[in-house]
Protein backbone atom coordinates (compact mmCIF):
# COMPACT_ATOMS: atom_id res chain seq x y z
CA UNK A 1 0.00 0.00 0.00
CA UNK A 2 1.69 3.44 -1.05
CA UNK A 3 -0.12 6.17 1.62
CA UNK A 4 -1.33 9.63 -0.01
CA UNK A 5 -1.31 12.87 1.85
CA UNK A 6 -4.99 14.24 0.93
CA UNK A 7 -5.34 18.22 0.44
CA UNK A 8 -8.72 19.31 0.70
CA UNK A 9 -11.14 22.42 1.66
CA UNK A 10 -13.45 22.13 4.65
CA UNK A 11 -14.90 23.56 7.98
CA UNK A 12 -12.13 20.76 9.80
CA UNK A 13 -8.93 22.51 8.58
CA UNK A 14 -5.57 20.29 7.88
CA UNK A 15 -3.11 21.00 10.97
CA UNK A 16 0.87 20.15 11.21
CA UNK A 17 1.53 19.61 15.04
CA UNK A 18 5.59 19.32 16.56
CA UNK A 19 5.97 17.44 19.14
CA UNK A 20 9.15 16.78 21.09
CA UNK A 21 9.46 13.76 19.26
CA UNK A 22 6.94 13.64 16.21
CA UNK A 23 5.30 15.42 13.27
CA UNK A 24 1.68 15.18 13.07
CA UNK A 25 0.01 15.61 9.82
CA UNK A 26 -3.74 15.57 10.02
CA UNK A 27 -6.93 16.60 8.56
CA UNK A 28 -10.44 15.21 8.35
CA UNK A 29 -9.22 12.29 6.47
CA UNK A 30 -5.81 11.01 7.32
CA UNK A 31 -3.75 11.44 10.51
CA UNK A 32 -0.19 11.13 9.83
CA UNK A 33 2.30 10.46 12.64
CA UNK A 34 6.23 11.26 11.69
CA UNK A 35 8.67 9.78 14.34
CA UNK A 36 11.57 12.11 14.60
CA UNK A 37 14.25 9.90 15.57
CA UNK A 38 13.42 6.89 13.52
CA UNK A 39 12.38 9.27 10.27
CA UNK A 40 9.87 7.36 9.27
CA UNK A 41 5.73 7.43 9.45
CA UNK A 42 4.80 5.62 12.60
CA UNK A 43 0.90 5.48 11.97
CA UNK A 44 -1.40 6.64 9.86
CA UNK A 45 -4.85 6.14 10.14
CA UNK A 46 -8.37 7.32 8.74
CA UNK A 47 -11.10 9.58 9.79
CA UNK A 48 -12.47 6.57 12.15
CA UNK A 49 -8.88 6.16 13.71
CA UNK A 50 -8.64 2.82 11.81
CA UNK A 51 -4.74 2.25 11.23
CA UNK A 52 -3.87 1.45 8.08
CA UNK A 53 -0.41 0.30 8.52
CA UNK A 54 1.27 -2.86 10.17
CA UNK A 55 4.73 -1.26 10.46
CA UNK A 56 6.74 1.89 9.71
CA UNK A 57 7.39 3.38 6.71
CA UNK A 58 10.32 5.05 5.66
CA UNK A 59 9.22 8.28 3.69
CA UNK A 60 11.00 6.98 0.57
CA UNK A 61 14.26 7.03 -1.15
CA UNK A 62 16.49 8.92 -3.41
CA UNK A 63 19.50 7.81 -5.84
CA UNK A 64 21.57 10.50 -6.34
CA UNK A 65 24.72 9.88 -8.83
CA UNK A 66 24.20 6.53 -8.39
CA UNK A 67 24.11 6.37 -4.77
CA UNK A 68 20.70 5.46 -3.05
CA UNK A 69 19.54 7.27 -0.36
CA UNK A 70 17.25 6.11 2.19
CA UNK A 71 15.06 8.52 4.06
CA UNK A 72 14.91 7.27 7.47
CA UNK A 73 16.96 7.63 10.50
CA UNK A 74 17.07 10.82 12.28
CA UNK A 75 15.60 13.61 10.44
CA UNK A 76 15.12 17.33 11.49
CA UNK A 77 11.53 19.16 11.25
CA UNK A 78 11.79 23.12 10.17
CA UNK A 79 7.95 24.35 10.08
CA UNK A 80 6.99 27.83 8.35
CA UNK A 81 3.71 29.50 8.11
CA UNK A 82 2.02 31.75 5.47
CA UNK A 83 1.32 31.21 1.65
CA UNK A 84 4.77 29.79 1.26
CA UNK A 85 3.91 26.71 -1.68
CA UNK A 86 5.54 26.94 -5.18
CA UNK A 87 3.86 28.81 -7.78
CA UNK A 88 4.34 25.86 -10.60
CA UNK A 89 2.88 27.37 -12.95
CA UNK A 90 0.84 30.32 -14.18
CA UNK A 91 -2.74 29.84 -13.62
CA UNK A 92 -5.86 31.71 -14.40
CA UNK A 93 -9.29 31.17 -13.20
CA UNK A 94 -11.61 29.82 -15.63
CA UNK A 95 -15.48 31.25 -15.50
CA UNK A 96 -16.74 27.85 -15.42
CA UNK A 97 -14.11 26.94 -12.16
CA UNK A 98 -16.46 26.84 -9.26
CA UNK A 99 -13.90 26.77 -6.41
CA UNK A 100 -12.69 30.08 -4.94
CA UNK A 101 -9.48 28.71 -3.46
CA UNK A 102 -6.41 30.92 -4.05
CA UNK A 103 -3.09 29.62 -6.10
CA UNK A 104 -1.07 28.26 -4.79
CA UNK A 105 -2.91 27.71 -1.36
CA UNK A 106 -1.92 29.18 1.30
CA UNK A 107 -0.93 27.25 5.15
CA UNK A 108 1.33 25.80 7.11
CA UNK A 109 4.74 23.71 5.18
CA UNK A 110 7.17 21.33 7.13
CA UNK A 111 10.21 20.37 6.05
CA UNK A 112 11.86 17.28 6.77
CA UNK A 113 15.64 17.55 7.04
CA UNK A 114 17.72 14.03 6.43
CA UNK A 115 21.44 15.10 6.51
CA UNK A 116 23.31 12.65 4.81
CA UNK A 117 27.24 13.34 5.13
CA UNK A 118 27.85 16.59 2.85
CA UNK A 119 24.07 15.87 1.27
CA UNK A 120 20.85 16.65 2.83
CA UNK A 121 17.57 15.73 1.30
CA UNK A 122 14.18 17.66 2.36
CA UNK A 123 10.60 16.31 2.12
CA UNK A 124 8.39 18.71 1.97
CA UNK A 125 4.79 18.27 3.57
Amino acid sequence: MTPLWTMQTTPAPASIRLTEDSLILENRYVKRTVSLPLGVTVSLTDGDGVEAIDRPLREGSVSVDGTLYSLEGGCNVILREGNLTEKKFDYTPRPYNTHPYPYPAPGRVAELIYPRGELEIKVVY
